[in-house]
């Protein structure tokens, strides 16, 4: 109960931002960064972004796979994984990317198609 309170002072956006299940895992000591462990913050405007990314450009990527609008689509993904700290997001973009820088062109057909897969989940 006592981390609890001291944590809402130490960092009261990130708390207000996010669920009570919040737990600091580490502090990055190189960036200063915080590294949090729970659920995704801002979880709707996430949600907002994706589906709109879904509507429009998703759709026309998943036909073309343009190895441009792909690295866009990735690049996308990475800063709202990053914005809203969203582990499944990240995930999903360095398998994207590791398969792009590949040349796996057998398996970024179905990652691309495993998009929609990520939206429902969050």
């Amino acid at each position: 109960m006592i981390w609890k309170n001291l944590s809402l002072k130490i960092f009261p956006i990130i708390s207000a931002a996010t669920t009570p299940d919040l737990e600091i895992e580490e502090l990055d000591n190189f960036t200063e960064t915080k590294v949090i462990s729970g659920k995704p913050i801002r979880l709707d405007e996430l949600r907002d972004k994706l589906n709109q990314e879904a509507e429009t450009n998703w759709l026309k990527l998943r036909q073309t796979l343009a190895i441009s609008d792909l690295e866009k689509f990735v690049a996308r993904l990475n800063v709202w994984a990053e914005e809203h700290q969203c582990q499944l997001l990240r995930e999903y973009t360095q398998k994207l990317t590791q398969q792009i820088d590949d040349f796996d062109w057998d398996k970024i057909p179905e990652t691309i198609d495993h998009f929609t897969v990520i939206c429902d989940a969050l």
